[in-house]
This record gives structure tokens, C-alpha cells and sequence, in this order.
């Protein structure tokens, strides 16, 4: 007799893992911000969803499957954040981790050094490419705070990967100069006085950012805005300031 046992606990916890790096890899690939509470929801929900399937194989059906997958990926990104480009991406993802844990016959330990090592390849080969796509990338951004807005354009750093850590969200450094206009005289005075932690004290909305670059490191005074928009397309993210900044903004690449 054929004994099929289920270990719900192992079912659970290797799919919750695959699908929370599965989030993470698709806002990498696509550049898009995700909140880790959704990120968190979104893999419980693939978890549940795998378990189902392993108890009733006939959901199992590749276009529930496909369903299972974009209700992912709108629970992680959101609806009107999931483009048809995000989709594919994920949905090809999660071709490639389900491939990636039978051939580990999902075991969790055997998994996860497989994950890292596929994203240190992605991370080598990922931003190989984008550095030779778009390279010298200009961005228009608008920002508006309190009833105040700002102008100015942005580089876009291919080699950047600064993101708010609660929130996951890109993070755009500006130079006091580019946001001036999105302060009074008296907060323009503290940002450009004061350090990163004497700024945020005294600044209602603001938090610290840590960095790290070539020779310096450290932490900036960042704030998100009511509203932005890149090249006319509204946009979720954290600014930063930088008095010290040598150009009006530096930003992460971004799909816009």
C-alpha cells in the first residue's frame, strides 16, 4: 500500500521562506518597493495555498496556479502596483523556485544556501545587464510635503540599492538645494547645521537612514513625501537629505 504522509510543518515553513524571497527577488528585478507587511501576508498566503494543493492535488491545475500566483503578487505589490511586466516576473519566478525546490526535494536546509547562491548570481549577472541598459538615466522628479513642492532631476544609480529598511521603499538622496523649497527657513536651517541625528530630533516626520559607500558611511535624515512623481508617474518613496551632496539627487533605478 502506496502511504503518502504530509508534514505540515515543512510544507509551511519551506513555502513561506520560498515565497518571501520570491517577493523580495521580484521588487529587485523590477524595481518596485514592497512593504515587508504585505511581503509577510502575501508568503503566508502562498504557504496556506501550497498546503491546500498538497492535501488536494487537483488544485494543482496550471491556471490555478496562475491565479494563486497574481492574487500573490497583488497581496505583495499591490493592485495598482502589479503591472503586466511584475506578473510575468513573478510568475516566472515561481516557475524557476518550484524547480529550485524539487530539485533540493524540499528540504528547508537544503534550500535556502541554493537560494543564496542563485541570488548571488542574480545579483552578479542583474546588474551587469542594467549597467550596460541604462547607464547615464535621467529622472524628472516633483515632490510635494505640507502643501510645498520641489523639482529637480535625478541621476539614476544603477549600482544603488538604499531602501528604507521598515518599509522596503527605494531611497532617493537629494541635495538640501533640490528640496529647499519643500522646507521653511528654519528646517533648511537645521538640515544643513546639524548631523543626521540632531536633525531628525528636532524634524516632526523624519527618520534615519543608514548608508554606506566607497570611504564613507553613516546615517541620513529622510522623510516620505505626500506625493512624488517620476517622469509624471506617481511613485512611492523615501527622500534623504544630503547637504553634502556634490549633484541635485542621485536615485536608485526605478520602473517608471
Amino acid at each position: 500500500m502506496d502511504m503518502r504522509y504530509i508534514y505540515v510543518d515543512e510544507v509551511l515553513c519551506l513555502n513561506f521562506a520560498m515565497d518571501y524571497a520570491l517577493v523580495i527577488l521580484t521588487s529587485k528585478v523590477c524595481g518596485k518597493a514592497y512593504r515587508t507587511s504585505r511581503a509577510l501576508i502575501a508568503s503566508g498566503f502562498g504557504a496556506l495555498w501550497a498546503l491546500a494543493v498538497s492535501l488536494m492535488p487537483a488544485l494543482s491545475h496550471p491556471l490555478i496556479s496562475v491565479i494563486s500566483a497574481a492574487v500573490m503578487a497583488v497581496i505583495a505589490f499591490g493592485l495598482r502596483d502589479t503591472t503586466a511586466r511584475t506578473l510575468l516576473v513573478f510568475l516566472a519566478l515561481s516557475a524557476a523556485f518550484a524547480g529550485l525546490g524539487s530539485i533540493t526535494g524540499g528540504s528547508l536546509s537544503v534550500f535556502i544556501p541554493s537560494f543564496l547562491c542563485a541570488y548571488l548570481i542574480y545579483s552578479l549577472v542583474f546588474r551587469a545587464f542594467l549597467q550596460n541598459k541604462v547607464t547615464g538615466s535621467e529622472y524628472s522628479f516633483k515632490v510635494f510635503r505640507r502643501g510645498r513642492s520641489a523639482a529637480f532631476t535625478a541621476l539614476a544609480d544603477t549600482g544603488s540599492t538604499l531602501r528604507d529598511p521598515l518599509r522596503g521603499l527605494p531611497v532617493t538622496i537629494c541635495s538640501l538645494d533640490a528640496v529647499r523649497g519643500l522646507f521653511d527657513r528654519e528646517e533648511a536651517a537645521i538640515l544643513s547645521s546639524f548631523g543626521a541625528v540632531e536633525a531628525v530630533e528636532r524634524l516632526r516626520g523624519f527618520s534615519l537612514i543608514p548608508y554606506k559607500s566607497v570611504g564613507k558611511e553613516g546615517f541620513l535624515p529622510a522623510f516620505t513625501p505626500e506625493k512624488v512623481t517620476i517622469n509624471g508617474k506617481s511613485v512611492r518613496c523615501v527622500i534623504a537629505v544630503d547637504p553634502d551632496c556634490s549633484l541635485a539627487a542621485i536615485s536608485p533605478v526605478q520602473e517608471v
